[in-house]
């Protein structure tokens, strides 16, 4: 939920996952030895908040073109599944 609340501008704090799986992006494995040597769940994590990251990203810069939505049905689960997480989570603005 952190992650779409900072990619939703409710939150100016972004998670450290976000932060390390762009970061991964860019510069490769931050911590040099591999992430075999990364706390354990940090990959899994960082793998899901880059997923939350994607598609959130990607349904916001094609939000109102029901084609996008028809040829990617998957990520338009995971966007209607984050939404339905806000909304019973108590968010008045759940979709973004």
């Amino acid at each position: 939920m952190r992650v779409v609340d900072y990619l939703t501008n409710e939150s100016n704090d972004p998670p450290s996952e976000l932060t390390v799986s762009r970061m991964s992006e860019s510069l490769g494995d931050p911590y040099g030895g591999g992430w075999l040597e990364w706390p354990a769940g940090l990959p899994q994590r960082v793998m899901t908040v880059r997923n939350v990251d994607r598609a959130v990203s990607l349904y916001r810069a094609n939000s109102g073109n029901p084609k996008w939505v028809n040829a990617n049905p998957q990520i338009f689960e995971v966007v209607t599944n984050l939404w339905n997480m806000r909304k019973e989570a108590g968010y008045s603005n759940y979709m973004f």
